[in-house]
């Protein structure tokens, strides 16, 4: 059984999500958000959150919502 992305047990406990979320309206925070602009992938949104805990969860709730909202 593949253990996910990278093929480590550290990959479980991640979730990334791409969002459509103009990263230029949000203030990047080190291993939690990151602007995708010109990196290529194969993204829904130029947003990158990777969450990987409840706090996390709680901190990217209203991204995830101004995406959805935008739609």
């Amino acid at each position: 059984m593949g253990r996910g992305r990278g093929g480590s047990a550290a990959a479980l406990h991640r979730l990334p999500a791409d969002l459509k979320v103009d990263p230029d309206t949000v203030e990047l925070e080190e291993r939690f958000s990151r602007d995708m602009h010109g990196i290529g992938h194969l993204g829904t949104g130029n947003l990158e959150v990777r969450i990987t805990s409840a706090a996390d969860f709680e901190k990217a709730s209203p991204l995830i919502r101004r995406a959805f909202e935008a739609a």
